[in-house]
């Protein structure tokens, strides 16, 4: 298959997921006959609850962390993947469940995030849930085989759930992409996976053949369980459905509509690109540049002209990242090599995040380094700068703590508040007087 045809599919994937898990979001926890009264109204793009239009969730948030990770990492680095997850988890984690939460929320590292999954699952008997398969599909769009896409999938979702079987449903999502992007049977290739795991092939087993049980699954007690998250997904291809269909027909299941439809999203966009996908619900997706890019990076073009000789196997040139915490979460050194620079908040990331950072010595950057917070180093000096990289990668220098509260004290909003304070003094003192904010 030529490259440029993959790249389509992974696009329409990725894209698919998110806008799939944007449109069931608001829906989320509704009745079935709830669920099937607003797709009859027709479903578009309105947002609702906490969701703004085009808002994506949880689902989404963490299979970019992961598409993320893998674009810079490689198809599965636990250790750059759990700081991803920490640090949107940690930075707030919009839409994110109880067992992620209870697994991330608070941990330093993967070690740490996989002894709380087992806490949770002890202490709540909670098993099984939907909490990561949904994520797993960028592990289906990058990996070259079966093999691997399956063991990567397993050892991502014990990050956040210790059950087994959740884990058997991530793995199974991946013979199932596979089978879409290289024009295979997805639904015979995750029968074939998941034959010696009872839960997901009793769910299986009415996909194609009884949308009335697929119906009680969604909206009873087994909502949200990964087996039936699969399942719909799946039906929504056994029975032909395009893209706008099969969404309407996950949503209007109910109950746990954003990670359902999400699954189904991927699954449903994969094959014909983003062509599939109706252009009204893409216009208004937000943050669709983010997901093109992390779309790109799970499969690094071979025309790629950037790319010097004897680098690495992949390079990222992400751009413009709006939020670029998960990036630096997950680096081993940040490097801030500036000719001038009055603050970074940058650096202020990497330091809340424990990341070694190096600097030059340049403006403010030494009141934000100094006192041993990161490493300083003259400007225009690439030996100097080099050395600095090359000590921190030998391990010769030992990685800091995270300095969290120094993040807090620089944190967007509070310097925001800061200047608006001191900009109305200067305006009108006698308005503001000992409101001002110190």
């Amino acid at each position: 298959m030529p490259a440029g045809d993959d790249r389509d599919r992974i696009r329409g994937a990725l894209l698919g997921l998110a806008v799939a898990d944007a449109l069931g979001a608001p829906l989320e926890g509704v009745a079935p006959r709830v669920a099937v009264a607003v797709v009859g109204r027709g479903l578009e793009m309105t947002g609702g609850g906490w969701w703004a239009p085009g808002e994506w969730t949880d689902d989404t948030a963490m299979a970019l962390a992961l598409a993320e990770s893998i674009a810079a990492r490689g198809l599965l680095d636990t250790d750059d993947l759990a700081a991803r997850y920490i640090a949107w988890a940690t930075g707030g984690g919009k839409g994110i469940g109880r067992a992620t939460a209870s697994a991330l929320v608070g941990a330093g590292d993967a070690d740490d995030a996989w002894a709380r999954a087992r806490a949770h699952l002890e202490a709540t008997g909670l098993a099984a849930r939907n909490g990561t398969i949904m994520r797993a599909t960028p592990i289906g769009l990058a990996a070259r085989g079966l093999e691997a896409a399956v063991a990567a999938a397993r050892h991502d979702a014990q990050l956040t759930h210790a059950d087994p079987v959740t884990g058997d449903a991530s793995a199974a999502l991946c013979p199932a992409l596979l089978a879409r992007r290289h024009g295979g049977d997805p639904l015979r290739a995750v029968r074939d996976q998941a034959a010696d795991e009872r839960p997901l092939a009793v769910a299986l087993g009415a996909v194609g053949r009884d949308e009335r049980a697929l119906a009680r699954l969604a909206g009873g007690p087994e909502a949200g369980a990964c087996a039936t998250t699969l399942a719909l997904a799946l039906h929504a291809l056994a029975a032909g459905y395009d893209y706008e269909h099969g969404v309407r027909w996950v949503i209007a299941r109910g109950r746990d509509t954003d990670t359902n439809t999400a699954v189904a999203g991927a699954l449903l966009g994969c094959p014909q690109g983003i062509g599939a996908i109706p252009e009204r619900w893409l216009a208004a997706l937000r943050d669709r540049q983010r997901i093109e890019r992390a779309a790109q990076g799970l499969l690094v073009p071979p025309e790629h002209g950037l790319r010097p000789a004897g680098a690495p196997e992949r390079v990222s040139f992400p751009g413009w990242v709006g939020d670029p915490a998960p990036y630096i979460a997950g680096a081993t050194v940040l490097a801030i090599p500036s000719r001038d620079e009055a603050f970074s908040q940058t650096a202020i990331i990497g330091l809340a995040h424990g990341v070694p950072v190096i600097g030059t010595e340049v403006d403010g950057l030494p009141a934000t380094l100094g006192g041993g917070c990161g490493i300083l180093v003259p400007p225009e000096d690439p030996q100097a700068l080099a050395a600095a990289l090359e000590r921190v990668l030998h391990d010769e220098l030992p990685r800091p703590r995270p300095l969290r509260s120094l993040a807090e004290r620089h944190a967007p909003a509070r310097v925001a508040a800061i200047y608006e304070s001191t900009y109305r003094g200067l305006v009108a003192p006698e308005a503001v007087g000992a409101q001002a904010v110190s």
